[in-house]
């Protein structure tokens, strides 16, 4: 995935990586949804699926996923890792090939590295890869929809997170892969090699360069989680078939100083981010795997990816329609635009499931509510030292997404925060610092949240 996950921009440079608690989770999972591992809430939520290809694996996709998981190997039935780093890269890289059913067009320079030595690598690569106004543009859109604290420094809580939780990367550009190394190299080295291994082998056979026409943050993050999901699919075969019993069991024995309680640190938000190329990633790769064909269905997710996190959320929607462009209103004079990008389902999705920061204040299952998404976009404009923010979203009908966004607004901003008035598809909210407009008409959901109650109407479209 993007070295910083919350700067989602489809123009900033793509590295690929393995997370500590990502991959931990990531194997053997019964359900990968993050989203059921950590709040229980949705691994049965679907859009309309009856008579779709794969319905009953999206329904309870728990059994079909072990299947795919597994594939045809033998848990432990592995001969045992080589001690030597040079002899595990090049076993780990045939094993790779011969699993993915790829090969390599040269060999892979991948390197075993400190944690110093790495985290050394990834500040480097945070300094010179990460544009300081790019990300405080993300910051003030994650401010204003209560993702992140206000006033929180984005750069500096990611780049803490990812100083203790990445243990490999794969670079596009330069090529490098870097694997995490403490001690002997054992079974999470070899996971984690195999991971990033399988990245490289992609790039060379199928190409990790960005295809024409995705231009939007979205839907480079549904892309991402095709990369990320194969990468953890293949790992996962390959931990079940390279490794002994006695590696099996040791798997995540060492782990990374730190990495849990750094995780834990970050809005509820940055963490659903991090963990979704690996969850749903692997859901959509293991989707199209048992239904369209083994991995010439994977291979074929590369050369026309998903549009948007939806299709990853729901693949019975794969390919099915482009999301709609909607935009919300204008504040008015003196506003000067701050940000201006696409609010994808799972985004929309992550904020519904922990409003204001808050997963306590969850609303009842967020997959499910997503299920009417249709497209979505958010702005900030700024003045002075006023926000204010527009969503616009394009709803199915009856979805019941207009009723989602007001309950979430609630719970996002309670303090001293009463609806004031509805005046039938338009719900109007107000508390000492700001008021915000919901105005719905059939397909159309758009929210203003302003200074003032006439500037949130002008965004709303009033």
């Amino acid at each position: 995935m993007r070295i910083l996950a919350g700067l989602r921009r489809p123009d900033l440079p793509l590295i690929l990586i393995v997370l500590a608690v990502g991959a931990a989770l990531a194997l053997f999972a019964g359900d990968s949804s993050p989203q059921a591992q950590r709040t229980g809430d949705g691994a049965t939520a679907q859009p309309d699926i009856a008579g779709e290809p794969g319905a009953e694996f999206l329904a309870d996709p728990s059994p079909a996923l072990t299947r795919c998981l597994l594939g045809d190997e033998v848990p432990g039935g592995g001969a045992g890792l080589p001690t030597d780093p040079g002899e595990l890269v090049d076993k780990a890289s045939a094993q790779v090939e011969r699993l993915r059913e790829l090969r390599y067009s040269h060999p892979v320079d991948a390197r075993l590295l400190s944690p110093t030595e790495l985290q050394d690598r990834i500040a480097e690569l945070l300094k010179d890869e990460l544009p300081p106004k790019a990300v405080a543009r993300e910051q003030a859109v994650l401010e204003e929809l209560g993702a992140i604290p206000s006033g929180a420094d984005l750069m500096a809580l990611e780049g803490d997170a990812l100083g203790s939780q990445v243990i490999g990367l794969y670079n596009p550009d330069t090529k490098e892969l870097l694997v995490l190394r403490s001690g002997d190299a054992g079974a999470d080295e070899a996971i984690t090699l195999a991971h990033e291994l399988e990245h490289a082998l992609a790039d060379q056979a199928l190409d990790l360069n960005e295809p024409k026409g995705l231009g939007t943050a979205d839907g480079a993050l549904a892309r991402i989680a095709v990369i990320e999901g194969d990468a953890t699919l293949t790992m996962t075969r390959y931990a079940i078939a390279e490794l002994d019993v006695n590696e099996l069991g040791s798997l995540g024995s060492e782990s990374v100083p730190g990495a849990e309680r750094a995780f834990d640190r970050l809005p509820d938000y940055l963490q659903r981010e991090l963990l979704f190329p690996y969850f749903e990633g692997l859901r959509l790769n293991c989707y199209e795997w048992l239904t369209g064909g083994g991995w010439k269905a994977v291979d074929r997710l590369y050369e026309n990816p998903p549009r948007s996190t939806y299709e990853v959320m729901f693949p019975v929607a794969y390919g099915k329609r482009k999301p709609a462009k909607p935009h919300p209103g204008k504040p008015g004079t003196g506003w000067k635009p701050v940000e201006q990008r696409d609010l994808g389902a799972a985004e929309l999705s992550w904020l519904f499931a922990a409003p204001g920061g808050d997963p306590e204040a969850a609303l009842p299952d967020p997959r499910r509510l997503v299920t009417g998404w249709r497209g979505g976009e958010v702005e900030v404009w700024q003045r002075d030292s006023e926000r204010a923010l527009g969503i616009a979203l394009v709803a199915a009908p009856g979805s019941g997404l207009c009723g989602a966004m007001s309950a979430w607004y609630a719970a996002a901003f309670p303090s001293d925060q009463q609806p004031v008035g509805s005046r039938g598809d338009v719900v109007e909210f107000t508390n000492s610092e700001q008021a915000a407009v919901l105005a719905c008409h059939g397909s159309d959901v758009r929210m203003g949240v302003a200074p003032d109650r006439s500037t949130a109407a002008r965004i709303a479209s009033l």
